[in-house]
């Protein structure tokens, strides 16, 4: 009896770790949640100083630019921050929260991404880009008096891969859908105002969805273990 008692506790232990390994990949990914956060223009001018040169027929001393105050200004993100832990799946690949930011002219259709970063290790992660008349990517410096500029931002749970022949990167995992929109009106003496938009932007799935989509692993989970323990306890009484 204690043979077949061991080769059935066996047999038991394969299939359940391999119904829970088959089950895991639709756990693997938890769905984040929308970030919150807030936008703001900072502005740190700082002033350049004139420069000179000697004439080369004088010898005089002249003026080659006049000083002038530089405005620097930058467009800063401060993002709430989700709790999560990275962890390396079974393929190898490291599973990791980023938040995403996208960018548009109020009126037009197309998004400019801005790229993904990881959150900083405190409460809040804060990112702030080049704006105005000295930043580098020409959405965020050609805002003319009167415009309007909207913003989203998105939390991702997974990895990303990259196809140097392409020059392509593709994300795998789960991601939060859109936040609402942020939008930044610049008022005729150029100053920025920030505000939210009306109407939240269609995202992912809710989390009734995202549970309805582990259950079924759940189950599968939950019936061999319940197996297991009627198959011990029937053993039990009859030994």
């Amino acid at each position: 009896m204690s043979k077949r008692i061991t080769l059935l506790l066996i047999a038991f232990l394969t299939v359940s770790s391999l119904v829970i390994v088959e089950a895991m990949p639709a756990l693997a990914y938890i769905k984040p949640s929308v970030p919150e956060f807030t936008v703001k223009i900072q502005s740190n001018p700082y002033y350049v100083p004139e420069t000179y040169l000697i004439d080369p027929y004088t010898g005089e001393n002249v003026t080659a630019s006049f000083g002038y105050w530089a405005e620097n200004q930058s467009i800063v993100f401060t993002i709430k921050n989700q709790p999560f832990t990275p962890y390396t799946d079974t393929d190898g690949n490291n599973v990791n929260l980023t938040f995403n930011i996208r960018v548009k002219g109020h009126y037009e259709h197309e998004w400019t991404n801005l790229g993904h970063f990881d959150p900083s290790d405190s409460g809040y992660t804060v990112k702030s880009y080049a704006f105005g008349r000295t930043a580098y990517l020409a959405i965020l410096s050609n805002v003319p008096s009167g415009g309007k500029l909207d913003m989203q931002v998105d939390a991702r749970i997974g990895y990303y891969t990259v196809d140097m022949p392409r020059c392509a990167e593709y994300f795998t995992g789960e991601t939060s859908g859109w936040s609402e929109t942020y939008t930044l009106t610049m008022d005729e003496n150029q100053n920025p105002t920030t505000s939210p938009g009306t109407t939240p932007t269609p995202g992912g799935e809710s989390p009734q969805t995202d549970l309805l989509r582990i259950l079924p692993a759940l189950a599968l989970i939950v019936i061999v273990l319940g197996a297991g323990f009627g198959l011990l306890s029937y053993l039990a009484r009859k030994k």
